[in-house]
């Protein structure tokens, strides 16, 4: 009886200890898995708010730029005297103009500001204004070629 007795308490042991293991593989169970969720989660705001950070980043970059160009930017251009057919950046006597010129904003003129892209085709001038492009070249429509490429106020 005393074997039998034992055998009963070494089996009701064996079952206690392998159902506490289970139960505590289990308990590990979930709390790694929240643990690893929660860090989940904690990458993905981190992602998130590295995300919304370039946005707002590069939308104060833009808008600063976008201020600079139109506030600050000189207008760049050539000077280019003898009316028509004097787009190629060269005097009506074959000579080249004088090196570009850099125009504050500001600076009177009295003619439009050509597209230097367009300056061989038709003659198309930018929109006036504080929103204007700032990059072309000016074309001087006297007809008199005194080999002088400068405006008579500049003189």
């Amino acid at each position: 009886m005393a074997s039998k007795v034992s055998g009963i308490a070494r089996l009701t042991l064996t079952t206690v200890v392998v159902a506490l293991a289970a139960v505590g593989v289990a308990v590990l169970a979930v709390f790694t898995t929240v643990f690893i969720f929660k860090l989940f989660l904690i990458g993905v705001a981190l992602f998130l708010l590295l995300i919304a950070g370039g946005m707002i980043g590069a939308t104060v970059i833009g808008l600063r730029l976008k201020r600079m160009m139109q506030n600050e930017a000189p207008i760049v251009g050539e000077w280019h005297e003898g009316g028509a057919g004097q787009g190629s950046g060269q005097s009506s006597a074959g000579q080249a103009s004088e090196p570009p010129q850099i125009f504050e904003r500001g600076t009177p003129v009295s003619g439009p500001i050509i597209d230097a892209r367009h300056d061989d085709g038709p003659a198309r001038a930018t929109p006036s204004g504080p929103s204007a492009p700032i990059i072309g070249t000016w074309h001087d429509a006297s007809p008199a070629d005194d080999g002088d490429d400068r405006d008579a106020r500049d003189a």
